[in-house]
């Protein structure tokens, strides 16, 4: 069994959990409540709550999807196409990272509070570490 690809799933399963709860109380409903840019003239704004809710639970089914994919990877024996599927997970956890740094009006000060960021790069570091066994 690779315990780096079980680490990293279980973290991903944590890191989703805490987003979709934390996002639903501390992002999403105060933004249904608030109307602001949700209710701007193009388009419906039930539309786009609806929209809001569901784009941000996506991020959360991917992190569960690859959690999943970690757990299955983690009990097969390694080939190269495991090892492979194991490090395009790592870089997309990689690349989850290096978006919180590239996006505009981020301010250094956020990052600290959003520990997200460290999470994501401690996940494709353990997934990566799994693929070098």
């Amino acid at each position: 069994m690779n315990r780096w690809f079980v680490l990293a799933g279980a973290i991903a399963l944590i890191v989703g959990a805490i987003h979709s709860w934390i996002g639903e109380k501390q992002v999403i409903a105060p933004l249904l409540r608030g109307g602001g840019p949700l209710g701007a003239s193009s388009g419906s704004s039930g539309l786009k709550k609806v929209l809001l809710r569901v784009t941000w639970h996506l991020a959360t089914l991917a992190m569960w999807g690859a959690a999943a994919t970690l757990f299955f990877l983690a009990r097969e024996p390694v080939t190269h196409t495991s090892t492979g599927v194991a490090r395009i997970v790592s870089l997309t956890f990689a690349a989850f990272t290096l978006l919180v740094f590239v996006t505009p009006g981020l301010r250094p000060r956020y990052l600290f509070r959003h520990g997200g960021w460290a999470a994501f790069a401690l996940i494709a570091g353990l997934i990566w570490w799994g693929t070098l066994r």
